[in-house]
């Protein structure tokens, strides 16, 4: 996860035309998944509101293989059904 952290703050502290939206994109999608490992839904979830948010010409094709990959990991137990536990009543 530090080292996703990391990423994400040199890209957006990098000059405008050094930047890569599709690997700023990747890097919350991998603290997304690592998020999900540690079993933190609620992170995984702010994580992922940002490529969601992202338009829609920005998610390359790996960045929807990514999303289509913890899709298939939130259905999978032990993560199955975890999302509605964190939801308030």
């Amino acid at each position: 996860m530090d080292a996703s952290l990391r990423a994400i703050a040199q890209y957006r502290t990098a000059p405008a035309e050094d930047r890569s939206v599709g690997d700023l994109l990747a890097s919350h999608l991998d603290l997304a998944r690592a998020h999900l490992v540690n079993g933190d839904v609620d992170g995984a979830a702010e994580k992922l509101t940002v490529v969601l948010d992202a338009a829609p010409q920005q998610r390359t094709a790996s960045i929807a293989r990514r999303l289509r990959a913890l899709a298939v990991r939130l259905g999978a137990p032990p993560l199955h059904g975890i999302a509605r536990c964190s939801r308030p009543p």
